[in-house]
């Protein structure tokens, strides 16, 4: 069963980094359990206190050993629907092949 999502302060000035924590938090077991999420994190201008109000909210989500194939679509879809403000969701290798 899917939890409810409660909404949150949608304005960029008031969307802090807690509130990220706080609805990633309420959500992660939901999403491990389903899509075989290894690690949920945080990275970019919101981790570091850096937001401005153009900034989008940057999210890095590893997956246990086991690909996906297209449910990562959906995974990527729901992970961003969690909060108010345009998510970038991106896996660590994505990362890894921009440095």
């Amino acid at each position: 069963m899917t939890k409810k999502i409660h909404p949150l302060p949608s304005t960029p000035h008031n969307f802090e980094l807690g509130a990220i924590l706080s609805r990633r938090r309420r959500h992660k077991a939901d999403l491990q359990s389903k899509y075989m999420i290894h690690r949920l994190a945080v990275f970019g201008v919101y981790a570091r206190g850096e937001q401005t109000s153009d900034s989008d909210i940057d999210i890095l989500v590893e997956l246990c050993d086991k690909p996906l194939g297209l449910a990562s679509f959906s995974m990527v879809r729901e992970v961003a629907a969690l909060f108010p403000l345009k998510t970038e969701v991106v896996s660590r290798d994505e990362i890894k092949k921009d440095v």
